[in-house]
């Protein structure tokens, strides 16, 4: 089996290109994020979809990556790759994925999963995040500022569609973390509901400014907003 593998985004495209007239990858194992290059594992996986439709992808990613999970919702959401293998992975574990997707079968690893289950939610979990082109650039403004008003007016969103927006981004970001358990982190603390409103306030705007920055990267991608703005189109 003819076995592509992308660890740095290095002019994949080219290649791939030079590669036309030759006997076609059966499998594709991308890596999500890159040192060396602004592209990321999506801009691969859209060039692999455009190019050499029938290879079969793998998505391959370090578990202490932070800021990986949007992108891994994005890209089962988006391109639906065959199997999630965590770089930590044996060289056994490894070949029964690689195997297992070469004959066309299940991935014998439930990393995927998680993933999966949350692409086919309805809506699926990523655009309960962001749901059109204003959210995306109020999670754009939270990554850089820290005050209400200051986030309002740089998103061109009035102060109360700033204030729906975090309570309702709030309630996205317990679903994700009750979808994406972490044994070693509980849940953020949340504002007690007999608070005052300016407090409660006050308490969603911390948690989506948190999420904001942890995942600053994905909201400012342009990969990812062409991959949104595509899906809200065809809605």
């Amino acid at each position: 089996m003819r076995i592509l593998v992308i660890d740095d985004y290095l002019n994949v495209e080219m290649a791939l290109r030079g590669m036309a007239h030759e006997e076609p990858f059966e499998a594709a194992i991308v890596d999500l994020r890159y040192v060396q290059s602004a592209a990321t594992g999506l801009t691969a996986l859209a060039t692999l979809r455009e190019l050499s439709p029938g290879t079969k992808t793998i998505i391959s990613t370090t578990d202490e990556e932070e800021n990986r999970l949007l992108y891994l919702l994005a890209a089962f959401q988006f391109f639906d790759p065959k199997a999630l293998l965590a770089k930590r992975a044996d060289a056994f574990v490894t070949r029964a994925v690689v195997e297992a997707i070469g004959r066309g079968d299940p991935s014998p690893s439930p990393d995927a999963d998680p993933f999966r289950r949350a692409a086919a939610m309805r809506p699926p979990l990523l655009d309960q995040l962001v749901h059109n082109r204003t959210e995306l650039g109020i999670w754009q403004e939270l990554a850089r500022f820290d005050k209400r008003l200051q986030i309002a007016s740089a998103a061109h969103v009035h102060p109360r569609t700033l204030d729906a927006f975090t309570a309702a981004k709030g309630a996205a970001i317990d679903v994700v973390a009750a979808h994406f358990r972490r044994p070693a982190r509980g849940p953020e603390p949340l504002a007690d509901a007999a608070d005052e409103p300016a407090a409660a306030r006050g308490a969603n705007l911390i948690r989506v400014i948190h999420f904001a920055r942890t995942h600053e990267q994905f909201f400012a991608d342009q990969e990812v907003a062409g991959l949104l703005e595509a899906s809200w189109r065809a809605r």
